[in-house]
């Protein structure tokens, strides 16, 4: 640690050397990546959170059986539209991005891919449903893999780490102060029915042509044009 500080003279000691050699041995041990063998099974384990996804491709050791290796880490983050989806949309498209990630290994294999995921809610796909035009997309898709799902308990899910990154955008704003109805898009609404919403005080009522005028529940409709 001496070669760090400040003008320190650079001097090779037997204590760098042997520092040295054990940087290599760790980075050179497991858990490094190991290279992906297209005759062996893969097993993908996938996780959406909130505001991102992660996946981690596993395979078994070459040297052990027993013991799987990971052959890639996947991590992005949901877009703001993404982060609306529902709980089952947002765990079928965690699925659909790690395949497409790893796709030209994982398309079209004589071996199933096993799909390991922590969320019950993906069964809500196994009934039919009207679905949007982006589901009907990731169905085609799908037919593109050989595959099988198996629930693995969220506390055994190693991606989960991926999908809750601390350096994320988290998402938590991204609807924060949403105004989905712009005020001045009623045109001639009653001042008393103003008076209960929050408006800037820097809102002018008479821009938007607000009356002065009682508040009658059985005509509103018939004064506020959308």
């Amino acid at each position: 640690m001496n070669l760090l500080k400040k003008d320190a003279p650079f001097i090779w000691t037997p204590e760098c050397h042997q520092a040295l050699d054990t940087l290599i041995d760790i980075v050179t041990s497991s858990p490094v990546l190991i290279a992906p063998d297209q005759d062996r099974q893969f097993k993908l384990e996938v996780d959406a959170s909130q505001f991102a996804i992660g996946a981690i491709l596993w395979q078994r050791d070459p040297a052990n059986a027993k013991k799987l290796r990971a052959v890639g880490y996947y991590s992005t983050t949901l877009s703001p539209a993404e982060r609306n989806y529902k709980v089952f949309d947002r765990e079928l498209l965690g699925i659909i991005r790690a395949l497409r990630h790893w796709s030209h290994l994982l398309r079209g294999t004589p071996i199933p891919v096993i799909i390991w995921t922590d969320h019950h809610n993906l069964t809500y796909w196994c009934e039919p449903h009207k679905v949007s035009p982006c589901t009907a997309t990731w169905q085609v898709e799908l037919q593109q893999y050989n595959y099988e799902l198996y629930h693995k308990p969220g506390d055994t899910i190693k991606a989960d780490a991926l999908s809750c990154r601390p350096d994320f955008d988290t998402g938590n704003s991204s609807n924060d102060h949403l105004i989905v109805l712009p005020l001045d898009r009623f045109i001639g609404m009653p001042q008393s029915v103003l008076q209960a919403l929050s408006i800037p005080s820097t809102m002018s009522l008479n821009v938007l042509g607000i009356k002065n005028e009682g508040f009658d529940a059985n005509h509103l409709e018939a004064q506020v044009k959308l």
